[in-house]
């Protein structure tokens, strides 16, 4: 099973998170993530940690913590690998902004990209794109 879940900026700049979840193991629920970012700043393309795949207990947390998020319109959630990426979604205020922050490390395996070490892209998304960040992670997790 493969899932994929867009994360577009609402800024003129385009930039585009695409995460695509493949799954590597239905009994455990772990899975392979696999990242592509556009940015005005760099395009890169990585691969979560092979020996590092995700659990779905790491997704469930980010889940909770998104909901949060969805609930009180604040909040910081975070899904990350500790060999390759960090992604982020937090508040800005309790006005519905909200923003993600994508770090990717150059132990990870990386593609198209010609920055040094560490490479971030940060950017504002719609206020609903939570609820709908919310339902396609509890889709990822049935």
């Amino acid at each position: 099973m493969t899932k994929i879940i867009k994360i577009p900026s609402i800024e003129e700049q385009h930039s585009e998170i695409i995460l695509e979840f493949k799954e590597r193991n239905e009994r455990e629920k772990t899975w392979l993530l696999e990242i592509s970012c556009i940015s005005p700043h760099f395009q890169a393309k990585i691969y979560s940690n092979l020996d590092e795949t995700i659990h779905e207990s790491n997704i469930q947390y980010f889940l909770d913590d998104l909901q949060v998020i969805e609930k009180n319109k604040k909040g910081e959630c975070q899904l990350a690998d500790e060999w390759t990426f960090s992604l982020q979604i937090k508040s800005t205020d309790s006005l519905g902004h909200f923003v993600v922050k994508l770090a990717i490390w150059n132990q990870g395996t990386l593609l198209d990209v010609d920055a040094g070490d560490e490479m971030t892209v940060s950017f504002e998304i719609e206020a609903l794109l939570i609820s709908t960040l919310v339902n396609e992670f509890k889709k990822l997790l049935k």
